[in-house]
């Protein structure tokens, strides 16, 4: 439903979704895969209410699954994916924030994001996704920075950006 626009009906399946995958990771509250398939339920939920216009509902949407990827991250912090998951976390309630014009708000989710993906993209150079993740979330905090007049910090945010996207361009010509 969500991809042919009904977007009731997919907040409704993720919702409905939710309430299973709840169940089973309570269940089973080692389960690491049924956690994360609660996060996931969370972040589409989000994307459903953000297309709505609810972007109060998504930021609650995004922090519910923050706090589950939070606890297996910490309860594993080896776990690339999980650290990616939570970065992407981080990233989503920061765009939230961003559209909420809580900009003090967005620079700290985008630092948390940051903090999280910068020594994911050092110790996988050649993992492009997380480069241009890291990309994009330098940008994202010289615009906020640009916004609060911090141009020196900007200046530093978008230059830090662009060498991320040279080093991508190194290995994807």
């Amino acid at each position: 439903p969500r991809r042919t626009g009904e977007l009731a009906g997919a907040l409704k399946s993720y919702r409905e979704g939710l309430v299973i995958k709840d169940r089973l990771a309570k269940s089973d509250p080692g389960n690491a895969l049924w956690q994360r398939d609660q996060w996931v339920s969370d972040e589409r939920i989000g994307d459903v209410q953000v297309k709505q216009g609810d972007l109060s509902g998504a930021l609650t949407s995004f922090r519910a699954g923050m706090v589950i990827m939070e606890r297996l991250a910490k309860s594993d912090p080896t776990n690339a994916n999980w650290q990616s998951d939570l970065a992407t976390a981080y990233g989503r309630v920061g765009e939230v924030q961003m559209e909420q014009n809580d900009l003090a708000g967005a620079l700290t989710s985008f630092r948390t994001c940051l903090a999280i993906l910068d020594p994911l993209t050092k110790s996988h150079p050649g993992n492009t996704d997380w480069l241009a993740r890291l990309s994009a979330i330098n940008e994202r905090i010289g615009d906020i920075q640009t916004e609060q007049g911090d141009k020196a910090g900007a200046l530093k945010s978008y230059q830090t950006e662009q060498q991320v996207i040279n080093a991508l361009v190194k290995i994807d010509p």
